[in-house]
């Protein structure tokens, strides 16, 4: 290779590395658009949602008003909401996060089936804490819920000796 040659191809090297880098730039553009998209629109009315399935179980199991929210109505639409947290936090393949959302009403709903059986007959929150009862059905399960998901992520991506 004469010096001609190589002068010619360092120049098609430094525009092909400028070239890269811009389209490596435009890619990191899109992706922070297509995350800010998915959150707005997917994230944050799933959240919505999901709170809204606990905001009418604490009614319902709080205030004991008939009707206000049905337990077996909660789990389906709580589930929708959490699908779409996923989606819109770009974690669709990582299924065990439903959990820590899914937790709350699959506890409450097992309560209200099981509670009738356990006890003399149906149980009366309104007689116990409410600072316990909030602790106990909706606090500890999604924390308990998260930490077995979060070990169980943290051990999968760890590479094997």
């Amino acid at each position: 290779m004469n010096a001609r040659e190589t002068s010619a191809f360092q120049e098609a090297l430094v525009v092909s590395s400028e070239t890269n880098e811009e389209q490596s730039a435009g890619k990191r553009t899109q992706q922070i658009i297509e995350t800010v998209l998915g959150f707005i629109l997917l994230a944050v009315p799933g959240l919505a949602l999901v709170l809204f399935c606990w905001l009418g179980l604490i009614i319902e199991l709080s205030y004991g008003e008939p009707l206000v929210f049905s337990p077996l109505l909660a789990l389906p639409l709580a589930f929708v909401g959490s699908l779409m947290i996923l989606a819109g936090v770009r974690q669709w393949r990582r299924w065990g996060y439903l959990w820590v959302f899914l937790s709350i009403p699959i506890i409450v709903l097992m309560w209200e089936l099981v509670s009738p059986l356990l006890l003399s007959g149906p149980y009366d929150p309104l007689k116990a804490n409410p600072k316990t009862l909030g602790i106990v059905v909706f606090v500890l399960p999604t924390i308990i819920g998260f930490a077995i998901v979060k070990l169980y992520y943290k051990r999968r991506t760890q590479k094997p000796k």
